[in-house]
């Protein structure tokens, strides 16, 4: 009996030990799948091979006992063997799940055709390992100028904290702060902040955005009137007058924005993003029923237009969805020229004859049958980001016809100033600068650096460069030209 005993306690003890060390689940990656699905925790398609007609790659991870606090870390190793990107995260929780990350059709293009390998690590341990293979299939897809110069951040990123409700509802904000911070790199400083990190700073204007100008709602998201009055306010703030808002479309505006036109014209929307113009496209969510050619709205999103044209078609918009994790987005507008579209918005219902169906391109939200246009604003001024300084005589002198800062606007002369230790500078007439009243011509917006983007003709051809603001001692009115800009139009 008393051997029966020992033997007894020695089990239970070995069963606490048990639960005490080795009964403890250790973490475990499950799945490693690549697919050219925008995902969940819904396991996705495989696929392994990708061209240019895919939008990006994500790599999709599944795991078992994710300990809390803990680091993951995603590799994706160009054909060269160099890492081209690389991302990591935490979970607050304990728990098992999934993790995914996009890589853009951009970044696979950069680093060309071959075998990608991508490594996923967990608290500092190699866990899996997996490969892919892209072809890049043309050599020029793009056609826009914009689509890579202006920011397309994610809502849902969490860096730096993140958004209200993780940011699920914060499309408008995110959309317009692309445009806007493509503006403040482009002469108008002011409108965003300016440190080493841009991305932090873009963060702050969406944040800036969506608590003090649009009251943009977590759950519900962001009106057209919210995002207009947002808009204007923010823009005003900033010292900025010479700028106009303009809506096409079905939805409450503000009187001012109104053009008297419900349903969005194509052209119009088009010309918006040229020169200095920003757009900013309203698409519903709907679902359809066939048997009364009705299109019922179940809620909305807001994206940025960057440029238009694919492939040679003039017809595509190129948009950078911020709900979306893969850049530029081609879209192929399909005209309806049928059906109602009903719903509980004030303005519905309506004939859906006119309205374009966005989803040749678009990614759709996946309770919806449909993404339709249902409006855009077009912010627009008359300031250009290069000026004409027309014909160059052999003086090689330029007439600055206006240039503007901040709010003030001014004219003058460059005459061609070079020295024994540098051919390539200009220097400001000083009898020629005047300050003008409003000018009814298009305007050069000027940055804090000064710098001057000009296009002219000489010898009949036309030029396009920049002149660098260069001041030498004793005398503060030079600027450089910069030869690395130098190109035919």
């Amino acid at each position: 009996m008393k051997r029966f005993l020992i033997i007894v306690d020695v089990l239970i003890i070995s069963c606490l030990l048990a639960v005490a060390t080795g009964n403890v689940s250790a973490f475990e990656v499950t799945d490693m799948i690549f697919t050219s699905e925008i995902t969940d925790c819904q396991k996705p398609v495989p696929k392994y091979s990708f061209t240019d007609n895919d939008l990006g790659v994500t790599a999709w991870i599944y795991y078992l006992d994710y300990e809390e606090g803990k680091t993951w870390k995603m590799d994706w190793y160009a054909p060269n063997n160099t890492i081209a990107f690389s991302r990591s995260n935490s979970r607050s929780s304990t728990s098992g799940g999934c993790s995914y990350r996009c890589l853009s059709r951009e970044t696979l293009r950069d680093n060309g055709t071959g075998k990608w390998i991508v490594k996923f690590y967990y608290d500092g341990q190699l866990y899996k390992t997996a490969s892919l293979d892209y072809t890049m299939t043309q050599t020029n897809i793009w056609q826009a100028d914009k689509i890579y110069a202006i920011p397309d951040y994610y809502q849902t990123d969490t860096s730096y904290g993140g958004f209200p409700e993780g940011g699920i509802n914060y499309c408008a904000p995110t959309s317009v702060s692309n445009s806007l911070m493509w503006l403040a790199n482009n002469g108008f400083d002011n409108m965003a902040p300016n440190t080493k990190d841009r991305k932090k700073d873009q963060y702050d204007v969406i944040l800036n955005l969506g608590t003090n100008y649009m009251s943009t709602d977590p759950y519900d998201g962001t009106s057209v009137y919210n995002v207009l009055t947002g808009v204007k306010n923010y823009i005003s703030d900033k010292g900025f007058k010479d700028f106009q808002l303009k809506y096409q479309g079905w939805r409450d505006h503000t009187p001012e924005s109104d053009m008297g036109i419900s349903v969005p014209d194509m052209g119009w929307i088009k010309t918006g993003i040229a020169n200095l113009g920003s757009v900013w496209l309203n698409v519903g969510w709907y679902t359809y029923d066939g048997t009364k050619d009705e299109y019922n709205r179940i809620g909305g999103h807001w994206v940025t237009l960057v440029g238009s044209g694919y492939n040679g078609n003039p017809d595509y918009l190129v948009i950078h969805d911020p709900n979306n994790c893969y850049s530029n987005q081609f879209v192929l507008p399909a005209k309806i020229t049928s059906g109602t579209l009903t719903g509980s918005s004030s303005g519905l219902p309506r004939s859906a004859a006119g309205f374009y169906k966005m989803n040749n391109g678009m990614s759709i939200k996946s309770s919806a049958d449909f993404g339709i246009l249902d409006g855009a604003i077009v912010l627009s001024t008359y300031l250009v980001n290069y000026l004409n300084v027309g014909h160059l005589a052999n003086d090689l002198k330029m007439n600055i016809s206006c240039a503007q800062y901040l709010d003030n606007q001014y004219q003058f002369v460059l005459n061609y100033n070079p020295t024994p230790a540098d051919s390539l500078l200009w220097k400001m007439d000083p009898a020629s600068f005047i300050q003008l009243q409003k000018s009814p011509i298009a305007c050069l917006a000027l940055g804090n650096n000064l710098m001057l983007n000009l296009y002219g003709e000489y010898g009949g051809t036309v030029y396009s460069y920049s002149m660098n603001y260069a001041p030498i001692p004793n005398d503060l009115l030079i600027w450089k030209m910069d030869t690395a800009t130098l190109k035919t139009k």
